[in-house]
């Protein structure tokens, strides 16, 4: 059922902007940052960019092996990997003083603990943070790190610390600008730099430090899905949109990095527009994933025919994967379920029409899977149900999937055909 939900897709819509959409609402599978940096890392024009980050970039030792690029004085040594698309960064020179670990450790603290949907102990994941930050910025042990932090102390009354920013850490942003599905990877390195200086030159580094150590010690398991309007929960439904269909850990980690960052740049003045759409799409999601979690398929198709369809497709999933009793797991497919329901209408429409002969059988069997309740409801979900009826309007969907599908079919043809003329 996947290989032909895919091959469909590549026909009928992509993740990326189409011509003549900007000025009609946004459907959710195009909240990628990629939509609204001009990083000049991906040959397409960027749907509604908030502002334009320049790559341009000199080699100074070749293309292949061993590779050094620089922007200016900023340089960073690579090397290309097995793959078209492979790279390792090696060593980078972006410089940055941290004169405060303690403030940007209390934000991060902040950040944690305002959230209620940490599925992990809040106090154990800020501790994490405050030991990464320590470790990677601070004049302590080395923890066999020396190799990639050049660390220096400062001896100021603030004891503050001026270090080289890591390898790591401009990996991290370029990771950001390029998602799950890898663009040209010296363009972004390049990218990166510029992203750099603009928060460097309004005294918004600290911004970046921040969503770096998240990333570093948060996954997006650690992250239930809300209704909150918060960094970590419109970081979980960004990865949502973008991470769900990542073919290998790498593509994951790609992901998560985008979803991170593209959050924490929502907090700055020139995303507040894009920050606007992104929290509306929040309550709209998780009010449909509510109703995934509360009902079954048989009393979601009284509600909602296509959610039903596509609950019932989620449900054999995790059957056939035996996963029916881990209810993170349940619980992270039926929000990504929820996203589907504001994807573009023509994406919508053929999905529909894939699982609707499956869903049609079932209902003729009886399957008992239409009659299964996956996670237990709780008074919050009667009230929304029952306080909320008439906002449950008809849509369409897709298999797990979809979001990260799209994407990836973009990306990967766009791959496939510059592979093929290099």
């Amino acid at each position: 059922m996947k290989k032909a939900v895919v091959a469909m897709i590549a026909s009928v819509g992509l993740i990326l902007p189409v011509a003549g959409q900007c000025n009609q609402e946004i459907p959710i599978n195009k909240l990628l940052l990629q939509n609204f940096i001009d990083d000049r890392c991906h040959n397409f024009k960027p749907l509604k960019p908030v502002f334009r980050l320049d790559e341009k970039f000199f080699n100074k030792m070749g293309w292949e092996i061993g590779a050094t690029s620089c922007k200016g004085e900023i340089c960073w040594s690579w090397e290309k990997g097995e793959g078209f698309w492979d790279w390792k960064l090696y060593s980078s020179s972006l410089p940055v003083r941290i004169s405060n670990i303690e403030r940007i450790s209390k934000s991060i603290s902040q950040t944690v603990k305002n959230s209620h949907s940490l599925r992990k102990d809040a106090s154990n994941i800020v501790n994490a943070a405050q030991e990464f930050l320590q470790a990677s910025f601070g004049s302590a042990k080395e923890h066999n790190i020396s190799k990639e932090r050049a660390i220096t102390e400062s001896k100021t009354q603030e004891s503050s610390v001026e270090t080289n920013i890591t390898t790591l850490f401009h990996r991290f942003l370029s990771m950001g600008l390029q998602n799950a599905l890898h663009a040209i990877y010296p363009f972004c390195f390049s990218a990166a730099t510029d992203l750099f200086y603009k928060a460097y030159n309004t005294n918004r580094v600290n911004d970046l430090v921040e969503a770096f150590t998240i990333f570093q010690t948060i996954q997006p398991k650690d992250i239930k899905f809300s209704n909150e309007k918060n960094l970590l929960n419109r970081a979980k439904l960004l990865y949502l949109i973008s991470g769900v269909e990542a073919q290998n850990k790498e593509e994951e980690t790609f992901a998560w990095a985008s979803a991170i960052l593209f959050a924490k740049l929502l907090e700055w003045d020139e995303f507040q527009d894009v920050r606007k759409i992104v929290d509306d799409y929040i309550d709209k999601v998780y009010e449909k994933y509510q109703l995934l979690k509360a009902h079954t398929t048989k009393e979601l198709l009284k509600l909602d025919k296509e959610l039903a369809i596509l609950k019932y497709a989620e449900d054999t999933k995790l059957q056939l994967e035996n996963k029916t009793q881990d209810i993170s797991e349940i619980e992270d497919r039926y929000a990504m379920l929820a996203t589907l329901k504001f994807f573009d209408a023509k994406v919508k429409e053929e999905l529909i029409k894939q699982l609707q002969q499956r869903f049609d059988e079932a209902l003729k069997k009886n399957d008992p899977l239409l009659n299964a309740k996956l996670v237990k409801e709780d008074t919050v979900l009667v009230k929304i149900i029952k306080e909320k009826p008439k906002a449950v309007g008809a849509g369409a969907g897709a298999v797990i999937g979809i979001a990260g599908v799209a994407g990836a079919l973009y990306f990967r043809k766009k791959k496939q055909k510059e592979s093929e003329n290099a």
